[in-house]
């Protein structure tokens, strides 16, 4: 899966979105196109713009953005 793809998934508000990565699981709700959380292990985080959270360093350093091939939607 790409960024685009997840971007997409995301903004069609129809679903959670929960993956592994680094063995470790993670999710995204998206609540409104303005109020999505999004969890990786024991750390979760609110963001009110889906391109904000696309670029958030928040899996150890990288973005969803750099991982999105790899993340393993569950």
């Amino acid at each position: 899966m790409n960024a685009q793809s997840i971007k997409d998934l995301i903004l069609s508000l129809t679903q959670d979105i929960e993956f592994n990565y680094n063995n470790v699981n993670g999710s995204i709700i998206p609540l409104s196109h303005d109020n999505i959380s999004m969890s990786y292990g024991n750390v979760n985080k609110s963001y009110n713009d889906v391109d904000i959270l696309l670029k958030d360093p928040f899996f150890n350093g990288k973005s969803l953005n750099e991982i999105a091939k790899e993340i393993e939607i569950i």
